[in-house]
Formats: structure tokens, C-alpha cells, sequence
């Protein structure tokens, strides 16, 4: 019962912090393709998300999560589909705000990995409904989003430094560990404990990726009032 309580709660608060914070990005972007694209991205991000958690507290609130799992794995193919989405938003993102020359290859590798990881999200081997899906096919969803998302990393930080733009360099480090933590999940999170843990790792630092353009934003619109 308690568990049931503080998450639903926890999850509850999760999702609209994060809309909230969405929201006032995109509300507020100015007509910046950059910021929108962040807005977005952070749309992208509570959607696929709060499919996972939405569907895990409709399980923990009828059957329980081991004998309700269809649900979940509903909810867990939406999330990789998701993270795949706001990998391409993300990367296009950078690309407006630091206003890089165009690097064609670039681009079709982003976008190919991204297909490729959207393509093999749909397919049933996922065992998206097992309780720890297989890591055999985990390794193989979970390796285009660590190119991604470590490209991601490296064009972040390397653009924030060139331009001194530290929001970019904090997300690289934000971008990082969610690249380790789902490693980690999908490769050892063999136990509930565990993979809660990492689980709750990954989650505080999607939170840091969205509240540092919206801290961004909103100090913008502070000094705009001066």
C-alpha cells in the first residue's frame, strides 16, 4: 500500500514539474528555434516517460506490477521510442542555437540510429511485458542510443566551450549519465533494488537536462523586466 502511495505521488509530481517546465519554455521561446526545440524536447521527454509511469501505477493500483506487465510493457515501448525523438530534437537543437556549419554525414547518422532504434522498439523480442526484459536485445536497443546520445554529449560540450555557453557544457554532464545509468539498468538491473536505484539516478538527471533551459528562460525574462 505504501508503495502504491509514494508512487503514484512521486510520479504525479514527476510529470507535472516536467510539463510545467516544458510548457514555459516553449511558451516563452520568443520565435527562437532553439528554445522551442528545447520546449519540445522536454515535451518529447514527459510523454514518453509518463507513459511508463502511468502504466506502472495502473498496475500497482489493480493486479500488482508481476502480474500486470502488459501494461508496463506498453508503457516501456513508448519511453524508447521517446528517447529516441528527443535524441533527433536535442540535435537539432544544438545545431540552431550554436549555429554550426551543416555536417550532412552527421545528420544522416543521427537520424539512421534514431530509425534504427525506433524500427527495433516495435518488434515483440523485446519482451517489453517480461518482468527484466532480455539483455541480448536490450544491448542491441540500448547501442544506437549510447551513440547518440554520447555524440550529443561531445557536440554539447565541445560547443559549449568554444562559445562559452554553459548551459551546453552542464548538459553534456546530464547527458552522461543517462547514458550510464541505462547502461548500467539494461546490462545489471537484474534486481528491483537495483534497477529503482539507477532508475531514480536517471530520472533526477532528466529533470537537471530540462531545468537548465528553463532556469535559462526564465532568467532571461527576469532581466527583460529591468
Amino acid at each position: 500500500m505504501a508503495q502504491k502511495f509514494v508512487e503514484s505521488i512521486g510520479f504525479s509530481i514527476y510529470i507535472v514539474l516536467m510539463m510545467g517546465m516544458a510548457y514555459y519554455i516553449i511558451n516563452n521561446s520568443k520565435g527562437r528555434l532553439s528554445t522551442k526545440l528545447l520546449g519540445l524536447s522536454g515535451l518529447a521527454i514527459t510523454l514518453s516517460q509518463g507513459a511508463e509511469m502511468v502504466s506502472r501505477i495502473f498496475s500497482l493500483m489493480t493486479k500488482g506490477i508481476v502480474d500486470s506487465l502488459s501494461p508496463i510493457g506498453l508503457g516501456r515501448k513508448w519511453m524508447w521510442i521517446g528517447i529516441f525523438i528527443v535524441g533527433v530534437l536535442l540535435y537539432e537543437m544544438v545545431k540552431s542555437r550554436s549555429k554550426s556549419r551543416p555536417n550532412g554525414n552527421l545528420d544522416k547518422l543521427i537520424y539512421a540510429l534514431a530509425l534504427f532504434g525506433i524500427v527495433i522498439s516495435l518488434f515483440r523480442f523485446n519482451q517489453w511485458d517480461a518482468l527484466f526484459p532480455p539483455k541480448g536485445i536490450g544491448f542491441l536497443r540500448l547501442l544506437p542510443m549510447i551513440i547518440i546520445y554520447g555524440l550529443l554529449a561531445l557536440i554539447f560540450y565541445s560547443n559549449g566551450k568554444s562559445k562559452r555557453d554553459a548551459m551546453l557544457m552542464k548538459m553534456s554532464i546530464a547527458l552522461i549519465i543517462i547514458i550510464i545509468t541505462s547502461f548500467i539498468n539494461t546490462l545489471w538491473g537484474g534486481s528491483v533494488v537495483v534497477f529503482n536505484i539507477w532508475q531514480i539516478i536517471r530520472t533526477l538527471a532528466t529533470v537537471y537536462l530540462l531545468f537548465l533551459p528553463y532556469n535559462e528562460v526564465r532568467h532571461e525574462n527576469l532581466l527583460s523586466r529591468f
